[in-house]
């Protein structure tokens, strides 16, 4: 399983208020088969809290990536911290074969430059090669 992360994405501002209050994640699969499933999970992170606070999943889909196909998903990010992570349980080799990229938008739908992530930004934290 490849699981790729942002790791943590701090989201406030100094006024208390959101930098970003979605993001507009792009996943594109880069070859001719099919990737199944997919599966982009958000956390509220921990952010500035003391160490060892727990992440809270708010955010969970599946789906089905078809060949050479872009899917594009709005995930809200109205949280003090954010951690979005994208895997699949299909072999390891899906790290070369998806590219994945992120924008933070603001309540106006400005882009928020900040929370631009191209793919090279995505940690791959978790590589397990099929069981035999």
């Amino acid at each position: 399983m490849a699981i790729f992360s942002l790791g943590a994405v701090e989201n406030l501002n100094p006024d208390g208020s959101f930098h970003s209050s979605s993001v507009t994640l792009r996943i594109t699969n880069t070859t001719a088969a099919a990737l199944s499933p997919i599966v982009v999970h958000a956390y509220s992170a921990p952010g500035s809290a003391p160490p060892g606070t727990v992440a809270v999943p708010y955010f969970l889909t599946t789906f089905a990536l078809a060949a050479n196909a872009v899917v594009t998903l709005t995930i809200p990010t109205v949280v003090p911290a954010y951690i979005i992570n994208v895997s699949s349980p299909a072999p390891a080799a899906i790290a070369s074969d998806i590219s994945i990229a992120a924008q933070g938008k603001d309540a106006a739908g400005n882009f928020v430059p900040e929370h631009t992530f191209p793919f090279g930004d995505w940690t791959v934290i978790s590589t397990v090669g099929p069981t035999s």
